[in-house]
């Protein structure tokens, strides 16, 4: 099972790609911030499940 540390460096990961707009298609910024937002519920920044 991955740690907290490891869950929130995989957020910011992600990100960092739904922010870059010259290396990544919409298709993978649009997967990104899906991970990004159930990131955010795994680790309780949000109570909005994804």
């Amino acid at each position: 099972m991955p740690t907290e540390a490891q869950l929130v460096g995989e957020e910011r990961a992600a990100l960092r790609r739904v922010h870059d707009r010259v290396g990544t298609s919409l298709a993978e910024r649009d997967f990104a911030l899906g991970a990004v937002r159930a990131l955010a519920w795994l680790l309780g920044y949000t109570g909005d499940q994804p």
